[in-house]
């Protein structure tokens, strides 16, 4: 799965994902927004979650096309190196691309059934938030859509594994 450090993951993807060792993977079309700013709600964002969160495809590891004998301790100059700046870039390095890279290798990502993660926002390492970060994630994300935010239930605090108000 793709993930950026600074987001949260429902910890019912990997069970998900387990069930289904088949499948190419999934796109999180829906999520949630989350700010420091007010830590008690969360923002829906159905659709388009995946074009604006890093955190949002699963895809099966075969994929990737890593040689079997592909060591987990190589440079980043050598992983430029071993599969390319295009490679790097557009599949590993941009959540925008992936399924354009999946599609040339008849692989299909459908759409996660749930929401798997929570974009969180205002935390310094958001690459394409410059302005006040809630409301230029919101921007983003939302196009348009009206805002509907929820309490964070101690069920969905726990999912995602929420810091304590």
């Amino acid at each position: 799965m793709f993930f950026d450090a600074d987001d949260f993951v429902s910890d019912l993807i990997a069970q998900f994902a387990a069930e289904r060792p088949a499948a190419d993977g999934w796109a999180l079309r829906d999520g949630y927004v989350f700010s420091d700013a007010d830590p008690s709600s969360l923002l829906l964002v159905n659709g388009r979650f995946d074009r604006e969160c890093g955190t949002s495809h699963i895809v099966r590891f075969d994929l990737f096309d890593l040689p079997a004998d592909c060591p987990a301790t190589l440079t980043q100059e050598e992983i430029l190196r071993h599969f390319g700046r295009e490679y790097v870039m557009r599949f590993l390095g941009s959540h925008r691309s992936v399924e354009q890279f999946l599609t040339a290798k008849n692989a299909l990502l459908t759409p996660l059934p749930f929401r798997g993660a929570i974009y969180h926002t205002d935390t310094g390492e958001n690459h394409s938030i410059k302005m006040h970060p809630i409301v230029a994630a919101l921007k983003r994300v939302t196009r348009g859509q009206p805002l509907r935010p929820v309490r964070i239930s101690p069920e969905l605090r726990r999912e995602f594994s929420l810091p304590s108000v």
